[in-house]
């Protein structure tokens, strides 16, 4: 890695520090797709305030696994596939990349159903068929793959539409969650766990639940800090200002995530059942109190910016890793990362066109996709805790945080095992079947 220069000014202008932040912006934002907008709606419709707590957990947790994704990213010469590649072994590393590459995949078909739920909004037509959706779904791809192939500096262009929508989600939510109606009290109490709210995380901890967490603490996003802080040609020399700013730029993510919760809580909480919660009309509602009619116009809006946003930062996660895993070059500007990006994005509009078919609500699916994609957490935290304690620079609390983190992946994962092996109840009798059958059981049998 090329060394830039270590010279540390102790006063930076707003305008640097905007600009340290980046790569920690640029992994909240494609954390923060509309998949996340959507769950975290749908936690606050269910739960209400009480579990604030846990978002604020994740965010850390996050916060922790990105600085740690740092001090592995500039602590060695070498890119992390390499590393691995050089200690592991050509297939297991290959198998880590393919790890990570099928978690965006599943990130990405997410946003692709995200994007579907806010384009009906401004083209109903695309609810009359499936074959129209998938149509809009492939040439949305087409378009992003086009602009990924032609623009000549990825990262730069990333980055600065990230800070943009990132500043401009936060400015709209703040403002809703004052005029929403949402309780500081009650928010700030949420941020306390208490025994009841500790037993609904647990017992619901395979739907909704897992999803958040997946979204928020999302291992995938830390690890490709790693390829960021090398973009940016950080140094050992700044190892310890720019955690500050990665904490900052992961903060922004917990932040968001919890305005979005609040204001779904303050004006949908105990008025509809979460199940309800299907449909881009229904999610708006928590944004009425800003935006009155509007609100669902404005969501839908937010859902497709955030998607826009994310399509491109979200693949390009995959496609770096999987192209350093593989030995094909680790910078977005290099030709192997370029092409599994494309890759990537096809896979993701791929899985999205069939779950079309396949599942019809896009809420459901968005659940779905993002809570599955805690089976392959583990892998990748195992990797990053590898590459910090390798390079050796890490402080012991960073190195007692990471395993914390590594062993929530694997709680989420055995969350997600539990799930999709559990046995299905079996279906109820309707009421007049079963007074069939007990009036057979109890009548007389029939004489010779």
């Amino acid at each position: 890695m090329q060394n830039a220069t270590t010279t540390q000014t102790t006063k930076r202008s707003l305008g640097d520090w905007l600009r340290s932040i980046g790569p920690a912006v640029v992994v909240a934002a494609v954390v923060l797709g509309p998949g996340t907008i959507t769950i975290a709606s749908r936690v606050g419709v269910r739960h209400g305030y009480t579990i604030g707590w846990l978002v604020l957990t994740t965010s850390a947790l996050m916060a922790m696994m990105t600085v740690a994704a740092l001090y592995a990213g500039v602590s060695h010469p070498r890119t992390p596939g390499r590393r691995l590649r050089q200690r592991f072994g050509y297939w297991p590393t290959v198998a880590i990349g393919v790890v990570l590459f099928l978690i965006v995949a599943l990130f990405q078909s997410g946003n692709n159903r995200a994007l579907l739920l806010a384009a009906e909004y401004f083209a109903p037509t695309l609810k009359d068929s499936p074959w129209t959706s998938v149509g809009f779904l492939v040439a949305f791809n087409l378009g992003i793959v086009v602009f990924f192939l032609a623009a000549r500096d990825v990262y730069r262009i990333i980055e600065a539409a990230m800070l943009s929508m990132v500043g401009l989600m936060i400015a709209c939510f703040l403002v809703n969650a004052f005029a929403g109606g949402v309780r500081p009290g009650a928010a700030v109490s949420g941020l306390v766990p208490t025994g009841s709210s500790i037993r609904a995380v647990s017992e619901q901890l395979t739907g909704d639940i897992r999803a958040l967490m997946a979204t928020t603490f999302s291992v995938a996003g830390a690890f490709y800090q790693c390829y960021l802080v090398r973009e940016r040609r950080w140094t050992v020399g700044e190892l310890r200002f720019r955690s500050v700013d990665s904490c900052v730029g992961i903060a922004t993510l917990g932040v968001l995530t919890m305005l979005i919760m609040w204001t779904a809580a303050a004006a949908l909480h105990g008025k509809i059942a979460p199940e309800m919660v299907t449909g881009i009309d229904t999610l708006a509602d928590s944004l009425r109190p800003t935006f009155g009619r509007v609100a669902t116009g404005v969501f839908a809006t937010g859902i497709l910016a955030g998607a826009v946003s994310s399509f491109v930062g979200n693949a390009l996660i995959g496609g770096t890793v999987f192209s350093d895993c593989l030995g094909l070059g680790s910078r977005a500007s290099h030709v192997g990362p370029r092409r599994l990006t494309v890759l990537a994005l096809v896979f993701g509009a791929a899985i999205a066109s069939w779950s079309v078919f396949a599942i019809e609500s896009n809420v459901n699916f968005i659940v779905i996709a993002q809570g599955l994609t805690a089976l392959g957490l583990p892998v990748m935290a195992l990797a990053l805790l590898w590459l910090l304690i390798d390079g050796g620079r890490a402080p012991k609390w960073l190195v007692a945080g990471t395993i914390v983190g590594v062993l929530v992946t694997f709680a989420l994962a055995a969350a997600t095992v539990q799930k999709l092996t559990a046995p299905k109840p079996a279906p109820e009798a309707p009421v007049e079947e079963v007074s069939t059958v007990v009036d057979e059981a109890m009548s007389p049998e029939p004489q010779p």
